[in-house]
């Protein structure tokens, strides 16, 4: 991972605040990436962008339940608002919905 390069990309990463989700946002933004740190915690978010930033990283974050699709819209805005872009999304948040078997999910949710 120390090749990569993602200066100046912006990256949104749900389920960013601890464990996997914030080692991706870590290595990210070790790589030049400005991160957006998304988890259903306002608190834990808080934490995870202080930390980021305290590094000497760009970051900003959002509370946001990735089931409620207003609030995942409204996680794509900051991103756009605070960086004026997006350019990576990482799929990392917990879910758990009655959606049943995956072949049966629209593909509008998916």
């Amino acid at each position: 991972m120390k090749d990569m390069v993602l200066k100046d990309k912006v990256a949104v990463i749900t389920g960013g605040s601890r464990g996997l989700g914030l080692a991706i946002a870590q290595t990210y933004a070790r790589a030049g990436a400005k991160v957006v740190i998304a988890s259903r915690t306002p608190h834990a978010v808080g934490l995870a962008v202080d930390s980021l930033r305290a590094s000497g990283y760009q970051a900003t974050g959002l509370a946001c339940d990735v089931a409620d699709m207003a609030q995942v819209e409204a996680l794509v805005q900051h991103a756009i608002q605070t960086f004026g872009r997006m350019d990576i999304w990482v799929n990392n948040a917990g879910l758990s919905a009655p959606y049943g078997p995956t072949v049966h999910i629209p593909a509008g949710i998916l």
